[in-house]
């Protein structure tokens, strides 16, 4: 038990480290209408993200149009390998992540994405999974919210 709990921590840790050092990486959004290149950190919920093979998704988003898509979403839920689709026909109820959804810290493995972010920082699912709650959540007014301090509380 103490072997697993050591790696569990060890990728909890390593995971935070590659988070913090791809927040500063860029990428390709749609934002008001214009295609840019902005800093992981710096997107929005309702940014359109642009997904290609080799990608790590940013953020938390719900699938616009999807070519081929498949996604390895080890570190959030195990699977390394996940199909995604838009098609209702498809869909396979019992996955714990909805096949027309991708999330943060995910890769794309194969094809090609375009999604609208619904989460972003401590919201996504992946933050929560690690609880990785030092990451700022940003709103669509494009600033950047400085997170407050979680302090635990105790009461005797």
């Amino acid at each position: 038990a103490l072997i697993h709990f050591l790696l569990e921590m060890r990728q909890i840790y390593s995971a935070r480290k590659k988070e913090e050092k791809d927040d500063f990486s860029s990428v390709c959004v749609i934002r008001d209408g214009q295609k840019k290149q902005v800093l992981r950190r710096e997107i929005v919920v309702a940014d359109i993200i642009l997904l290609h093979s080799g990608d790590s998704v940013p953020a938390d988003a719900e699938l616009l149009e999807a070519t081929d898509l498949v996604v390895n979403e080890y570190l959030i839920t195990g699977k390394s390998i996940s199909m995604k689709s838009l098609d209702p026909m498809q869909f396979d109820y019992y996955t714990q992540v909805p096949m027309n959804h991708v999330l943060r810290g995910s890769v794309v493995l194969q094809g090609e994405a375009v999604a609208k972010v619904f989460a972003v920082g401590k919201h996504t699912i992946q933050a929560e999974k690690l609880n990785l709650h030092h990451f700022p959540i940003k709103q669509r007014s494009h600033n950047l919210v400085p997170s407050p301090i979680h302090r635990p509380a105790f009461s005797i």
